[in-house]
């Protein structure tokens, strides 16, 4: 009996997991933190980590409408529980980077067989490193995640980054993938939960703009002293 290809098994569960959050008129635009990412020339890894409710998820979209207009191709990957199996792991990232570089699934599947995941990881950075333009992979929800082997399969993806690839990450904790090595070397952008909270002005923004409550600045004040910013609230 033909053992199930673990790309095939899962490439028909991954239609919301390859599309990022729809970005609404309501949100507001984060220019700073935007401008941040377009400035940092050397970063090839930009962590946004904070705890839930400080909207990293609906940064991250920005992020991605940024990068799509200047012309940068992108490819989105939430990640869940399930994906600390790392055959189930390699086979979401595929079919990412298939999306990524405009690839033919039938190239890539059962490209990896045989193969250590250490070996299959220099294989898709290396069809990664085979395009000319730039290009950005993007992983939410990346607290999930925390087999020794899968963050073990990140940090090699993320040692051999082709000069114009950026590895976007959202998580609610630091994940295990190095970052001091790549704080050291200039290549790590975070975005923490003191940078995500919202400024007095965006908070007016928010309320008065998009919510059209016409709040004094007084009230405006008050509720930004009470929140500290904390987008949920």
């Amino acid at each position: 009996m033909k053992t199930p290809n673990p790309v095939l098994s899962t490439r028909r569960l991954l239609t919301s997991k390859l599309n990022p959050p729809t970005l609404h008129a309501s949100q507001v635009s984060r220019q700073p933190l935007l401008d941040s990412v377009s400035t940092a020339d050397a970063t090839r890894v930009v962590l946004c980590q904070a705890p839930a409710g400080f909207g990293k998820s609906t940064l991250m979209a920005q992020y991605l409408e940024r990068f799509q207009a200047d012309g940068i191709v992108t490819a989105w990957l939430t990640l869940d529980d399930a994906d600390n199996d790392i055959q189930r792991f390699l086979a979401c990232i595929e079919t990412a980077i298939a999306n990524l570089v405009a690839a033919d699934m039938d190239d890539l599947v059962g490209s990896h067989d045989g193969k250590s995941a250490g070996d299959t990881a220099l294989d898709l950075v290396a069809r990664l490193a085979s395009e000319q333009t730039a290009f950005a992979l993007f992983l939410d929800d990346f607290e999930r995640i925390h087999e020794p082997a899968v963050l073990g399969l990140v940090r090699e993806i993320i040692d051999h980054l082709p000069h114009n690839c950026r590895l976007v990450i959202g998580s609610r904790s630091l994940p295990d993938l190095g970052l001091a090595r790549l704080r050291a070397r200039g290549q790590l952008l975070e975005i923490d939960a003191d940078r995500m909270r919202f400024s007095l002005d965006e908070t007016s923004r928010f309320l008065n703009e998009h919510r059209k409550l016409a709040l004094s600045a007084d009230d405006l004040a008050h509720i930004q002293t009470k929140t500290e910013g904390w987008v949920a609230a």
